[in-house]
């Protein structure tokens, strides 16, 4: 399986509070990353799969349904393909028949178990109604689709895990917590710190829902302290999982305007127009961290592995 990870557009309706661009910090990593100024045609992306022999596609940013082209899209490059797609949410009404019909995967951001939880963290009054709303026309479609709820972790809702489990659990939908998303130094950390987190309220919710999926998958206190107060040198792999599918030709993350980076919400900004299988930059970049391990700008988005 070819993985090809897309930014298909450049923009988004919401103030996230754990989002550098959503907080409009333009030095931070997403933002470096992801913006582009153009976005291609879903026919240039067709182009593209087929040259990359693309099966599996993630659209994670900025927001996918706001991508004017998207039933077109869908459309055009689904067959033979699995999709899956994050969104906020705000416009799956809209959508909702092209999702049924082309999605196989779709990740819905829920931050907590009531509107003003997660509305304080979206930023925008609403954005909790219109994604519930949204899920549960879906629902009534009985679409084949995967439903998932994506939640973020944050001093703001960490006391609310549990409650959001079992809440979605009742409808038969699975919410994945994520630790991840304002961890570096170059994320947007200005209104989040990781060390915020109360890691003894966190590891209590954690084992209240065990069979709930966290991710990275922390299971002692110990492991969550290290994770949220100190630097990713502390982390058994020193090999970063996404640079290494990218060279070996596994994994294709690319931006609005068809060009290739290392990741999207990544803490290395390295923009190319041809894939990055055989850039000298990232082949010499990897091989100081095996020797050195990880970085302290890195994200532990997904390649950091279990604490030691």
């Amino acid at each position: 399986m070819i993985k090809g990870i897309l930014s298909i557009n450049n923009v988004c309706n919401l103030k996230c509070k754990m989002c550098d661009y959503g907080q409009k910090n333009k030095t931070a990593g997403l933002s470096q990353n992801w913006i582009a100024d153009t976005c291609v045609t879903p026919q240039e992306w067709l182009t593209k799969f087929k040259k990359l022999n693309i099966d599996w596609i993630h659209i994670h940013g900025v927001e996918p349904l706001l991508y004017k082209s998207l039933p077109d899209f869908l459309k055009l490059v689904s067959p033979n393909r699995y999709i899956y797609i994050t969104t906020n949410g705000w416009f799956i009404e809209k959508y909702k028949d092209s999702i049924n019909k082309y999605v196989n995967k779709l990740a819905i951001s829920i931050d907590g178990p009531k509107e003003e939880i997660h509305d304080s963290i979206r930023g925008v009054k609403g954005s909790y109604a219109r994604a519930l709303s949204g899920i549960i026309q879906l629902k009534q479609l009985n679409t084949k689709c995967e439903l998932v709820v994506s939640y973020a972790i944050t001093p703001d809702n960490v006391s609310y895990i549990k409650c959001t489990y079992n809440f979605f659990k009742k409808l038969n939908i699975k919410v994945i917590f994520n630790h991840f998303n304002y961890i570096a130094n170059q994320s947007n950390i200005s209104v989040y710190n990781p060390a915020g987190i109360d890691t003894v309220i966190l590891f209590d919710q954690i084992q209240s829902c065990k069979s709930a999926k966290f991710f990275p998958n922390l299971t002692s206190k110990n492991e969550l302290d290290i994770y949220y107060k100190q630097p990713p040198t502390k982390y058994i792999k020193l090999k970063c999982n996404v640079i290494n599918e990218t060279l070996a030709g596994k994994r294709f993350t690319m931006i609005s305007d068809g060009s290739f980076i290392i990741s999207a919400r990544c803490w290395y900004n390295l923009n190319s127009k041809d894939p990055l299988v055989n850039n000298k930059t990232l082949l010499d970049f990897n091989n100081k961290i095996l020797k050195t391990g990880l970085p302290p700008q890195c994200q532990r988005l997904c390649c950091a592995g279990k604490c030691v």
